[in-house]
C-alpha cells in the first residue's frame, strides 16, 4: 500500500520499487483470501485518487500512475508465475477443485477427471 500511495503522490521511483516488491511478496504468500482483501482496499484507495485527479484535471499524472502501477503488478505476477502455475495445476486434484473417487453406496470407483 505504501508503494501505491508513493506513486499516487508523485514519488515514482520509490513507489515503483515498493509496489513491485509488495506485489511480489503478497502473491508469493499464495493466500488468496488475504490477497483479495488487500486488493479490495487498494482498489478503494485508487478510486479515491482517480476521483481527485479527474476533479483537478491532472490527466498526465493519471496516465503515469496507472501505467506504473500496471507495470509493477505485472512484474510481481511474473515473478511468481511458477508458484501460480503449480497451484493452478494442483487445485484440480483437491476437494474444492475436483475429486479422484466417487462413492456410491458401498462401492468406491475412480472418477473421471476433466483435464
Amino acid at each position: 500500500m505504501a508503494g501505491l500511495i508513493s506513486i499516487y503522490e508523485k514519488k515514482y521511483w520509490l513507489g515503483v520499487a515498493l509496489t513491485t516488491y509488495g506485489a511480489f511478496q503478497q502473491i508469493s504468500v499464495n493466500h488468496l483470501q488475504v490477497s483479495s482483501y488487500f486488493f479490495l482496499i487498494a482498489a478503494f484507495v485508487t478510486i479515491f485518487y482517480v476521483v481527485k485527479w479527474v476533479r483537478e484535471k491532472d490527466w498526465k499524472h493519471l496516465g503515469i500512475a496507472g501505467a506504473l502501477t500496471v507495470v509493477s503488478a505485472i512484474i510481481g505476477i511474473a515473478g511468481n508465475a511458477l508458484i501460480l502455475k503449480t497451484t493452478s495445476e494442483y487445485s484440480k486434484f483437491t476437494m474444492r477443485g475436483g475429486k479422484d473417487v466417487e462413492i456410491e453406496g458401498d462401492t468406491v470407483k475412480a472418477a473421471k477427471q476433466k483435464d
